[in-house]
């Protein structure tokens, strides 16, 4: 059985099941985010200033985070290049040509 400190008095050492019970709730309050800082552009040099340049400088440029896509990466793919045969086709030729390099 594991034991943890009593957050209200006597603070004295309640079990896991009673903690639960009695621990506080935690307000996380208002989250404050600052703004992003200045960025020189890899596509035409521009300094990008905070979220709205960003937000104009993609839209000039036709551009997005690779993170857009986060969700479509997931997703499985039905491409034959990653078929059990073919992974172990790529095994049988890597070993061969290990073989010929001793």
């Amino acid at each position: 059985m594991r034991y943890k400190t009593n957050p209200n008095p006597p603070h004295n050492w309640i079990t896991e099941e009673e903690y639960e019970k009695v621990k506080p709730k935690r307000d996380r309050g208002t989250l404050i985010f600052g703004d992003l800082p200045d960025v020189v552009s890899p596509i035409d040099g521009t300094v990008i200033r905070g979220r709205r340049g960003f937000r104009e400088h993609f839209k000039r440029h036709n551009v997005t985070f690779a993170e857009d896509f986060k969700e479509e990466w997931k997703k499985p793919r039905e491409n034959p290049v990653h078929s059990k045969d073919q992974k172990q086709k790529r095994i049988e030729a890597i070993k061969a040509a290990l073989e010929r390099i001793r």
